[in-house]
């Protein structure tokens, strides 16, 4: 519990979310794969794509006509306000930044809240600096006196409305460079820099409430929740899978709340270029790879829609996944979802305790997608699609279930550990 708390509150950008799993999977032995050579049967490794996707893998004690690929995906990004150009403004009503929407929000969650910024600078020199900046922002309400359709289905002009209220006096840019390390310094002292310019950012405003977990232990109220808890029970997983015979991987990509494609996206050659990869440092031919392909198996994990419990028509009447019910399948007709007869029945069989539910959209609402649909596509390998139910999806808060995220690891770990081939 402690520990998924420090990583709920650490992982406030893809930034964050990514280094946070790195240092996780260092502490368990994994070593950076760098140019993939070198590799050793029996050992862990990772690697990273500009800063906010990585990729995990381990290496059974032997490869043999036998050996296939497990997979679980999931994503480091959630929707949000990313910071503008020239973002800052300053008149009347004081030091404001301008924000672009990233991804879905729903936006009014992100009004009178306490907000820092964190994110990503490159400096002069060519160097990165994660940075994360506890200053207070606001997005203020405009009070009730002053409009009176605050509460009859506001609208929110996501151009005039999202300018957000700084704390400090100087522009961002000046602001920021005040937070690059200091390299004779312990590495959490920030000091101003002058001898490095800022070449470029790229910052994001974010929630500064640390996440709650309720007294007795079940409720989980956090930001980010989609898909931090994904990317974490996928790693957990794979850490508590290391002697498995298969060839074990979790790639958390970046910009799925966006459509993935981005050479850190799901629709870029992120998973497949690495798979190639590591079948190649083993010394297999190329063409065997897509072969053994059909015999692997991967686990996209998303968050799913818990039913809500003012709003019990927004689900299907006979698909309605509830909190603390365990991990719900999702299945789409239309092929939102990966899942299919097979991958459904494969699933169940070598998940056979652990406790499922389903999902499917009402024909009247639009369903959402994940990065499932696009890898089985381009990979051709059999893909199920599943997540932990949540409340609020998209807020700036949202509320889950502990025993839902153990319950998604076990998911996790059951394909790691899966003896059986895809049959199908």
């Amino acid at each position: 519990m402690k520990q998924l708390k420090e990583f709920l509150d650490f992982a406030v950008t893809p930034y964050h979310t990514v280094e946070a799993l790195k240092t996780t999977l260092e502490k368990a032995g994994f070593k950076d794969a760098k140019d993939f050579s070198g590799l050793e049967l029996g050992k862990s490794y990772f690697a990273t794509r500009a800063g906010t996707s990585i990729f995990a893998f381990t290496l059974p004690a032997k490869i043999s006509s036998e050996t296939v690929f497990h997979i679980a995906v999931a994503h480091s990004d959630f929707p949000g306000l990313r910071l503008a150009p020239n973002s800052d403004s300053f008149d009347v009503t004081g030091h404001t930044l301008h924000p672009e929407v990233y991804g879905s929000p729903i936006l009014s969650t992100w009004f009178d809240r306490d907000l820092g910024i964190a994110g990503n600078i490159v400096t002069s020199d060519l160097k990165q600096h994660i940075f994360r900046d506890d200053c207070l922002c606001r997005i203020p309400n405009l009070a009730i006196h002053l409009t009176r359709t605050a509460n009859p289905q506001q609208q929110i002009n996501k151009q005039e409305e999202l300018n957000a209220l700084a704390d400090f006096e100087e522009c961002l840019e000046e602001h920021l460079s005040k937070l690059i390390p200091n390299e004779t310094c312990d590495k959490h002292s920030f000091i101003a820099s002058t001898q490095n310019k800022i070449l470029s950012y790229d910052a994001r405003l974010f929630d500064k409430a640390p996440t709650d977990i309720s007294a007795n232990g079940t409720l989980i109220s956090s930001g980010r929740l989609d898909n931090l808890l994904s990317a974490e029970a996928a790693v957990r997983a794979l850490v508590n899978s290391k002697d498995s015979n298969s060839i074990n991987i979790v790639c958390v990509f970046d910009h799925e709340e966006i459509g993935s494609k981005s050479r850190e996206g799901a629709g870029g050659n992120l998973l497949q270029a690495n798979i190639a990869k590591i079948w190649n440092a083993l010394g297999q031919s190329e063409a065997s790879l897509y072969k053994v392909f059909e015999k692997s198996f991967t686990l996209s994990m998303d968050a799913a829609h818990a039913v809500h419990p003012g709003h019990l028509n927004a689900h299907d009447k006979g698909n309605q996944p509830r909190l603390g019910f365990g991990s719900v399948l999702k299945i789409n007709a239309n092929k939102r979802y990966a899942t299919d007869v097979y991958s459904e029945a494969y699933f169940k069989k070598i998940a056979h305790d652990i406790a499922l539910q389903t999902f499917v959209s009402r024909n009247d609402i639009a369903c959402g997608s994940t990065v499932g649909p696009t890898l089985s596509a381009a990979l051709g390998i059999p893909t199920l699609d599943i997540g932990a139910p949540i409340l609020s999806m998209h807020s700036i808060r949202e509320t889950a279930h502990v025993e839902d995220f153990f319950n998604l690891q076990k998911c996790a770990e059951a394909v790691f550990k899966a003896e059986e081939p895809f049959p199908f």
